[in-house]
């Protein structure tokens, strides 16, 4: 691509809806590496589906880039949600859409925290949990400051937690 070209492309990559796609299929080279050649503006999209183990690096180099996340596609264990302290605490100020299944639907639930997302998510309109414990949620919309929601879909909710 010449230079005039890819300068008006990366110069408006929301306006063109252009994202760095990161999944368990595609960038198998390490994110350290790849995100040096992207210009710092582009917004990024995360679909592990199931975030495995073999994924855990990749995806936490990611979260370090939290204020360019603008879409969450995860399913998950509980036990690598609760090692993953970046995605619990937030804040993610470009987050739009939110897709969050639990993997361990029975004997160990996803327990989604008070400090979830974070103090502030100002564009989320979208959020579906599946098989997700949010004890905090109907108090939760206020610390959001999320006025944009559109949608919203909880289903599978685990009713004891351990």
């Amino acid at each position: 691509m010449c230079q005039g070209w890819r300068y008006l492309v990366f110069a408006s990559p929301r306006r063109l809806q252009l994202r760095l796609y990161y999944s368990n299929y595609t960038n198998r080279k390490p994110v350290t590496e790849n995100m040096r050649c992207w210009p710092p503006s582009l917004p990024i999209t995360i679909w592990y589906l199931p975030l495995s183990p073999n994924d855990e690096g990749n995806f936490f180099a990611i979260l370090e880039h939290r204020d360019r996340i603008c879409e969450i596609n995860l399913a998950m264990t509980r036990v690598l949600f609760q090692r993953s302290t970046a995605l619990r605490q937030g804040p993610f100020l470009a987050l739009e859409q939110l897709r969050l299944r639990s993997l361990d639907l029975v004997y160990m639930p996803l327990i989604l925290p008070t400090t979830f997302l974070g103090p502030s998510v100002p564009r989320l309109r979208d959020i579906q949990l599946v098989g997700v414990a949010f004890p905090a949620l109907p108090h939760s919309f206020c610390l959001l400051g999320t006025w944009s929601l559109f949608s919203l879909l909880i289903s599978q909710v685990p009713t004891h937690s351990q």
